[in-house]
This record gives structure tokens, sequence and C-alpha cells, in this order.
């Protein structure tokens, strides 16, 4: 411990003395003249930070005419290192991060380290809000004032931009057992119970479960969704809105989740394994459905070429939400809230941030820190559906890109534009978007950065109900410590945020 204080004391010092050196009495043509400073937690390997040796970078200041500097950092040390910059008073001018965003921003705010960016917006960068999905900016507003950029989203295009998810299965399991895609969750069920029971595999051994997830519950929130609920969405009832995961139908969902464990048929290991794990049950054709993103069936993610060097005609489907026992279907709607943008309260020339975004935001520049220069590195292919990849550094795999300056790591306020993709996954798109549940609060108010522990005394309780070590009653009591806790006070802040809108 003592020589963590002693390394966070030299770090600190180290950084207000760079400072000072730099010359404090700089005026502000001097500062103009500075490059940007931008912190960025998306660090791939290899991705070339030095403007010299990134051809994209240098590309896009010279046509921005903004001289920008990329310091990149892990997504587990970013905020410890953010904390330290903020403690040395030498914050980066503008920041990129993709967790917690609405959570961040409230936290942000209190602390004084960002600034409102909705006047700067309207006055250097108005095109901004024609790709910002106006619930992202709902969800960045604090006491009326927008304190961060959210990624913008193809107008052309919006919700197929959202990172959406839904249930995935084993396509050739179906087949191999002579089963239909599911419709209801009763049908859900005894896919997953042949999945389980009937060697869908047909390799003789009794080592495959129906369904898995990880201990964040992510793939069990399909049956929640059966009963119309989202566990972290917020609903209407009795005339306020409250969380999905406090409402009389998600007991319900679980206490047939419970059932479902018991029959055998969700595997008994999803409480102690994150997701890297879960996917890797997927791989060595130990699970035949879990909760998924939209890419996953499609070969441009790892999952499914490395599942089919052991099983060469494995496929896996994105199939449509099930009907639950009220009528009720659909997966949660979309997050509008990806890969934000924030201004640090001490950037002394925010108007030049907003000079490279306003950039960043015409015609297909958003393109260039993913995919290079138009003509020179890519061109539309003739359908327009696509792209064809002109340089070696496309060409090559990943590692080549990032070396060349392409990738999330450049990407500096991102326009998620899946577009010319959507072809390929079309399938999985249209089975999410066939039911889409609804969701009354996207965003962050005070009490929620206050009361941060408190989501863990329901996670636990469901996850022991869940297993069988805890009753129905368990589960209620800890929803009703959740309120007592902090939930009170963010349930009713959230009910006036919306008020208010």
């Amino acid at each position: 411990m003592y020589q963590k204080i002693v390394a966070l004391v030299i770090f600190v010092f180290a950084l207000v003395f760079s400072g000072y050196a730099a010359g404090g009495g700089e005026d502000i043509d001097a500062a103009a003249a500075e490059p940007l400073w931008h912190f960025n937690s998306f660090a791939n390997p290899g991705f070339p930070t030095d403007t010299e040796d990134n051809a994209v970078l240098q590309y896009m200041i010279e046509q921005s005419g903004v001289d920008v500097r990329i310091e990149t950092v892990s997504v587990d040390d970013f905020d410890t290192k953010l904390q330290l910059y903020a403690a040395a008073g030498t914050l980066p001018d503008f920041w990129h991060h993709n967790v917690d965003i609405a959570l961040n921003t409230a936290e942000w705010k209190a602390q004084g380290l960002i600034q409102p960016v909705g006047n700067l917006i309207e006055e250097h960068a108005p095109e901004l809000f024609d790709f910002i999905p106006q619930a992202a900016l709902d969800a960045v507003t604090i006491d009326g004032e927008i304190y961060a950029i959210p990624a913008g989203f193809n107008p052309d295009d919006p919700a197929g931009g959202y990172s959406i998810s839904g249930l995935v299965l084993r396509e050739d399991w179906l087949n191999n057992l002579g089963l239909s895609v599911p419709e209801t969750l009763d049908e859900l069920y005894d896919v997953l119970w042949a999945f389980t029971y009937d060697d869908p595999d047909g390799n003789g051994r009794d080592d495959t479960f129906g369904m898995g997830s990880s201990d964040n519950l992510d793939s069990l929130t399909v049956i929640a969704n059966a009963f119309g609920v989202h566990p972290l969405h917020w609903y209407e009832q009795d005339g306020q809105l409250v969380r999905g995961d406090l409402t009389e139908r998600y007991v319900e969902a679980l206490q047939v989740t419970r059932n479902w464990y018991e029959a055998g048929v969700i595997d008994p290991e999803f409480a102690a394994i994150d997701y890297a794990s879960l996917q890797a049950k997927v791989i060595n054709s130990q699970i035949g459905a879990l909760g998924a993103h939209v890419w996953f069936p499609h070969p441009r993610w790892h999952a499914l070429p490395v599942l089919r060097e052991q099983v060469p005609e494995a496929e896996i489907t994105m199939i449509p939400a099930v009907e639950g026992p009220y009528g009720d279907r659909g997966y949660g709607p979309g997050n509008a809230l990806l890969q934000t943008v924030w201004i640090s309260s001490q950037a002394e020339n925010p108007e030049r941030i907003m000079q490279l975004l306003s950039w960043l935001a015409t015609g297909t520049n958003h393109l260039v820190p993913r995919f290079g220069i138009q003509g020179v590195d890519w061109e539309y292919n003739e359908t327009g559906t696509g792209y064809n990849w002109l340089s070696e550094p496309l060409q090559g795999d990943q590692n080549d890109r990032v070396a060349y300056g392409l990738g999330n790591a450049g990407r500096m306020w991102p326009v998620i534009d899946r577009t010319p993709w959507r072809p390929e996954i079309e399938a999985s798109f249209e089975a999410i978007e066939a039911h889409l549940l609804d969701n009354k609060f996207i965003g962050a108010v005070p009490a929620m950065s206050e009361y941060t522990d408190i989501d863990s005394l329901l996670q636990e309780a469901f996850v022991l109900y869940i297993i069988g070590r805890s009753s129905i009653d368990d589960v209620r009591r800890a929803q009703e410590a959740w309120y007592a806790e902090g939930g009170d006070e963010i349930t009713a802040q959230v009910n006036a945020q919306v008020r208010n809108r």
C-alpha cells in the first residue's frame, strides 16, 4: 500500500511539474498552436500515436486544420488515469470512452471535470445534431445542459446502427434434431431440453446444455423479455416509472428461470463465468443458446470461424424474441448511447475541438479513422453496399490496419455506420427488430453515482434464487432493500427528470 501511495504522489508531482515546465504563462495564441490532447480508452496494441508515424491521423490533421495528439489507455485503466490527471490539474482537452456513459457524465459534472457542450455544438458544429439520436442527448443532459457528445448514427439506417442483441441458437443442432425455430417461451424450453438431453451434436455423450449465460445474467434476460420487461429498463407502473427488475413481471420470470435451471437446461456454471468463458463454451459445443449481439452468428465475428474448425457444418442463427404467457415479446431496444466524447473543463480552445468534430461529420470523413482515405485506401463497390480495399494495410489483417493508424483508437468522434455491412447480417437485424420492448428512460441521475453498490443486492439475490439457495421472499426483501438503501431516491429523480424533459 505504501509503495502505491508513493507512486501516486510521484506521478501527480511529475504531471504538475511538467505542466509548469511547459510554461504556465502562454498566451491564447500559443495555446492554440499546441496540439489538442485526446485521451482514448480504445487501446489497440501497435496503434501509432506519434503523428509522423500515423498516416491516417496526419491526413485528418491536414484536412481538418486541427493538430491533435492521441493518448490511448486500456478500458480497465481509463478511470484511474483520468482521475490522476484531474488530481494533477492537467486534464486532457477531450476524451472518448464507452463505459457507463450516462453515469460517468453525472459523476464528471459533479467533479467539475467537464463542460457543457450544447452551445458549442450549436455555434460551431450544428451538423452533429443530424447524427446524434435525441435519446442519447437526453441521457447526457443534466439541469438542462448537454454535457457530452454521444456517437452519431447513419441517419439512413439509425436502428441498424444500435448495438442490439438477441437470442442465438445452434441452427445445425435444430436441424440435427428436426426442430423448428421456437416462437413461444414454452417452445423455447422444449428446444433447450432437446439440446440438453437428446444429443444434438451426435457424439453419443451427455455433454451439452441448452442455454448458457455469464455471471451478469445476460442470456437469461431473454426469459424476462418474454414477460415484457428488461431488467435495467424503465416501465410505467401505477403512474410512475419503475425499473424492470423491480416489477412483479420480473419476479415471475425469475421463477420460470429457476424451473429451467432445476430441469438442467441451463448451464450450472453460469453464475461463475464471464462472457469470454461463455463464448468458449459455444466454440466447444457445450451450449446451444445464448444472448449475443447481431454480429455473433456471422463469420466476421471470431466465434463461428473457430467453432467451424471443429464442426465445419456449424451454423448459428439469431431468432426473434419468443412470446410469453401474457402475449408479450421483444428484445430490449438498441442502445443509443455509445462511444461518447467529453470536453474537459480545462480545455482552453473548445472551438478547435468542435472544428475537428465538424470535419468528421462532413461527407464520408467519419470513415477515415476506420478505413483510411477514400480513393486511396478504399472505395465503395459497384452496388454501394460494401467496400473494395485498395491499399496494402486494408488487405492485411487487423494488426496491419492498426499499425497503419486505423481502428477505434483514432475515432475521436465516431459515426456508427453499418449500412454497408448490413446485407451480410440482415437476417440478424430482422430477427431482433421484429419485436422490441419499450424503455421510458435512458440516462443517469445524480443519485445513481451516490448509490453505486445497491444493484449488487439484487444481482446476488437473483442468482441465489435461481440456483435454489434462497426463496422468492428473499428476492422481494432484496428489492425492498434496494429501495431503502438509495433506490427510492434514484426512482424519484428518474421520474422527476422525465417529467421535466
